[in-house]
Formats: structure tokens, C-alpha cells, sequence
């Protein structure tokens, strides 16, 4: 049940995401999968060159945010606030990811 990918391009790999788990490639062909760090609904995942870090955001759970230097090894991070989060995205210019939700009391969060 993947639904989404990102690529970093410093890194030479994708990193695909289901609902609870996490596979990356180097060629889009050959895939391996990693634990994630907790049991959540992840629902996207985004690259920030400048920070040199995926995240990963999730619509349920204890920790609805988790991010990695490498798309093997995840660290869960708590959320400014648990909104079901659904979507992600780096902003280079403004240096920020910003993600939106479908439920909660606010619809965007600032990670950096």
C-alpha cells in the first residue's frame, strides 16, 4: 500500500512510503525495505537538500513525524501539533516544510 515517493539527489535514492512501513532504492528498480521507528499512518515524505534530511509525516498515532539523513534509519519526532497530516512539501526559498492537514485544529506546520 505505497502511495507516495521522493528522491534525493545528493543521495542518489528514492524513498517510497506506505501506510506503515518504508522501502528505498538507488535505481528505482531494486527496492529493500526499513523499519520505520513507530507503528503510524505515514502518509508522505519529502527531501530537503539544505537540511540533509527526509521527513516523514503520518495521520495517526503518538508521533506523526519522523525524519532520517540516510531513508534507512528513522528517528520519530513529535509534531508541533497532532493533526491528521496528509501532505508535505520542503520550501528551499523559505526554508521550511510545511504540511497540511484534513483534521485538527490547524491546518499547517512549520518543522524548521
Amino acid at each position: 500500500d505505497f502511495h507516495t515517493v521522493t528522491y534525493s539527489p545528493t543521495l542518489n535514492r528514492f524513498v517510497a512510503l506506505g501506510i506503515d512501513c518504508c522501502m528505498y532504492s538507488s535505481n528505482a528498480v531494486t527496492w529493500y525495505e526499513v523499519a520505520m521507528p513507530v507503528a503510524s499512518f505515514w502518509r508522505d515524505v519529502a527531501w530537503s537538500s539544505e537540511l540533509g534530511k527526509f521527513y516523514v509525516v503520518a495521520d495517526a498515532g503518538t508521533y506523526r513525524l519522523a525524519s532520517s539523513a540516510d531513508g534507512i534509519n528513522w528517528t520519530e519526532e513529535l509534531a508541533v501539533v497532532n493533526n491528521s497530516w496528509s501532505g508535505l512539501v520542503w520550501s528551499t526559498e523559505l526554508r521550511i516544510f510545511v504540511s497540511v492537514a484534513y483534521t485538527g485544529t490547524s491546518e499547517t506546520v512549520m518543522l524548521y
